[in-house]
């Protein structure tokens, strides 16, 4: 996936060249990087519903005595701690 400055630099390179060049490109451009920022974020937020509300993250119960099955659990949720840390990390930026 391409960051928002490689999104934002695309859509200005396109831009100046194809739809509008040379017209008042300055703050065509502002207004271009403006809405990439806005559908990027909007994005974000989908997904991080998406990913929050499919129960992928839920913990689940070590009620195996197995200790593969205990393991694979405890990696479960260790990973789904992970993701869960990460994508409450992505707000704070």
């Amino acid at each position: 996936m391409k960051d928002l400055e490689t999104m934002q630099r695309e859509g200005r390179e396109y831009w100046g060249v194809h739809v509008a060049p040379g017209h008042g490109q300055h703050h065509q451009e502002k207004i271009l990087d403006q809405h990439t920022a806005n559908t990027w974020k909007a994005a974000q937020e989908s997904i991080k519903k998406s990913i929050l509300e499919s129960g992928l993250l839920e913990e689940k119960e070590e009620l195996m005595p197995s200790e593969y099955l205990i393991g694979k659990q405890h990696g479960h949720n260790t990973l789904a701690r992970a993701v869960k840390e990460f994508i409450s990390n992505m707000d704070k930026v």
